[in-house]
């Protein structure tokens, strides 16, 4: 796997999993679409199902995947009044939106799994792929970084990058910012800790870095305007809410970007942005 590079600004780095599978400015890039893409093709042809919240970019990436592979797209979202933007993306590549109340997690999560039980085979998200992932990209951060900022919704990415850099023995201190109620501490850790061992068989041996979790003072929904130094802008729902914590010696970490079709269409005029050169 090629790994994405660390940009250095005025005395702090950004680890460019945002230019990670771009395409076009009509499509997302980061982390989840190398992901989702390497997994669709354990099931070259089947449709691409996904049930998540309103304002999750999963349903991004999983309707722009179905489109640039040529399969149907299911997305099972809560039911509203008006889509949000994500949605609104989602359907425009084509993905076909089924709306669903009650809206709890576990219920679009059931609803998509047993939508999907009327088809041979689906691409299915791999969790232990993602985290593999994850781990892999640690591998160019400088030795010099005093703290890794992740923003993160169910902690996964966190969990991967925690195992990452104790694979590699660096130590900096890894700060998740927490942008949903799903991730959890105690839960991150645990992962981490099993995915070193799993990889290693010697899950003792490595000792994880110092890590604290941080919850976003803005809700889940709440998106917030940013960029980086060099007018790339940050992911609304996610990066955006983690670049105000960084200080001098810090990594933080870009998951992706949605395309800005699927930001809140207030904010995409902020940004004159031509895509990634």
């Amino acid at each position: 796997m090629e790994l994405t590079p660390v940009s250095q600004f005025d005395g702090w780095y950004a680890k460019r999993e945002d230019l990670a599978s771009w395409v076009s400015l009509d499509h997302p890039s980061g982390s989840k679409v190398r992901q989702y893409m390497a997994m669709a093709k354990d099931a070259p042809g089947a449709p691409m199902i996904v049930g998540c919240a309103s304002y999750s970019c999963m349903q991004v990436y999983v309707a722009s995947a179905a489109k640039l592979t040529g399969v149907p797209a299911h997305v099972f979202v809560p039911k509203r009044n008006r889509l949000t933007e994500a949605s609104e993306y989602a359907a425009y590549m084509g993905a076909i939106i089924h709306l669903v109340a009650p809206s709890w997690g576990n219920v679009l999560r059931s609803r998509a799994r047993d939508f999907g039980k009327q088809f041979p085979k689906i691409v299915r998200w791999n969790p232990r792929l993602a985290l593999k992932d994850a781990m892999t990209q640690c591998a160019n951060i400088p030795d010099d970084v005093k703290r890794v900022i992740v923003p993160t919704g169910s902690g996964l990415t966190a969990a991967g990058v925690l195992a990452g850099l104790a694979l590699k023995r660096k130590r900096p201190l890894v700060l998740a910012i927490a942008v949903s109620e799903l991730a959890n501490d105690a839960k991150i850790m645990k992962l981490a800790a099993e995915t070193v061992g799993l990889t290693t068989g010697r899950l003792f041996n490595h000792h994880l870095p110092n890590f604290s979790l941080k919850r976003a003072a803005e809700k889940y929904g709440e998106a917030m305007l940013g960029w980086l130094p060099d007018g790339t802008p940050l992911d609304p729902y996610y990066a955006a809410k983690a670049v105000r914590y960084v200080q001098p010696g810090d990594c933080l970490w870009l998951p992706g970007l949605r395309p800005l079709r699927a930001m809140p269409e207030p904010m995409r005029g902020y940004f004159k942005w031509e895509g990634f050169k």
